[in-house]
């Protein structure tokens, strides 16, 4: 009889942290990509999914260029879906595209939890762009580690 409210402990526990109702552990991705700028921008795609396996894709301007496969620990994760939700994520707009600044790169959140996609591209001159998203942006290269890989 101890068995069965262990089991079930396990399955909620399981359930919360995969983002929702979808007890895989895959209910959590989120992708950031760093596009080109008119000068040493670093240029990088990196995706996590919910088992905190890591996908790096350096193009231009980074210590680590083409694909690297990595992990992180459930904490980061953790620390990664505290910050989609403190970004409300899913209620921002789609895209933030206002050129007041010339030369600044373009950049994109993509975040799947459960059912629910979303991908917002914004422009790091648009004076618009949330800071919550900027901050998630900060969080994802923070939790991923991406630094290790840009060189700076």
């Amino acid at each position: 009889m101890n068995r069965l409210p262990a089991a079930l402990l396990l399955c909620l526990t399981t359930s919360v942290f995969a983002g929702g109702n979808d007890a895989s552990p895959d209910a959590f991705e989120l992708t950031l990509t760093r596009e080109s700028c008119f000068g040493t921008c670093p240029m990088y795609t990196v995706h996590v999914n919910g088992n905190g396996a890591v996908d790096w894709n350096g193009e231009r301007w980074v210590k680590v260029t083409g694909p690297l496969k990595a992990s992180v620990g459930q904490g980061n994760l953790v620390r990664l879906r505290q910050a989609v939700q403190a970004s409300n994520f899913f209620s921002l707009r789609d895209e933030y595209l206002a050129m007041s600044v010339s030369d600044l790169p373009y950049a994109s959140v993509e975040v799947r939890q459960g059912a629910r996609r979303k991908k917002i591209r914004y422009y790091l001159g648009d004076p618009g762009v949330p800071s919550a998203l900027l901050n998630l942006a900060k969080t994802a290269d923070r939790e991923l580690g991406t630094a290790t890989w840009i060189g700076r």
